[in-house]
Formats: structure tokens, sequence, C-alpha cells
């Protein structure tokens, strides 16, 4: 199964292909890991979002999509439709 591991400071919500499948707003410090939302995804492309409700301060979202044994998809990767060449590094 696969999973995305968020650190995110405050809320956040995530939408994959159109559906909310996590969403949590809270005010909080950035931690790595802190939400773990289980994906259970055919093989293929998806659509996600992140939405990012940020209180006050500095942010930093992280993310990770892992397997079962927390090990990195390394068939996933992130397409950025749309956006110019010059930010697509802010995704690595």
């Amino acid at each position: 199964m696969t999973s995305v591991l968020l650190g995110v400071d405050d809320g956040c919500e995530l939408i994959v292909d159109g559906k909310s499948v996590h969403a949590r707003d809270v005010l909080r410090p950035l931690r790595d890991d802190d939400d773990a939302v289980p994906l259970p995804l055919a093989a293929g492309d998806h659509i996600a979002l992140l939405r990012l409700h940020q209180r006050e301060g500095a942010y930093g979202p992280r993310g990770r999509i892992v397997d079962e044994r927390f090990s990195r998809r390394w068939a996933c990767a992130p397409l950025l439709r749309g956006v110019p060449e010059s930010a697509r590094d802010l995704s690595s």
C-alpha cells in the first residue's frame, strides 16, 4: 500500500483524483511525517493537490511517498503541468 507522509505546520488538505483523502487544520509546528495518509491507488497516473493553510510565520511543507516498508516509491515522480521551468526545482 502506498502512503503519503506529510510534515506541514498548520493546516493541510490532500486531494487525490478530485477527492479529499485527508484534511487537518490545527495550529502546529512543522514536524516531519506528522500526518500519515494511506492511499490505496491503482497503478497509473493520479492527480494530487496539497492545499495549505498557513496562519503565521515561515512555513516549509514536506512530503514523501512511501510503500508499506516506508521505502521511497522510486516509480513516483511529480509532474508539474503549467508550472514554469524556473519553479520546478521546488518540487525536489
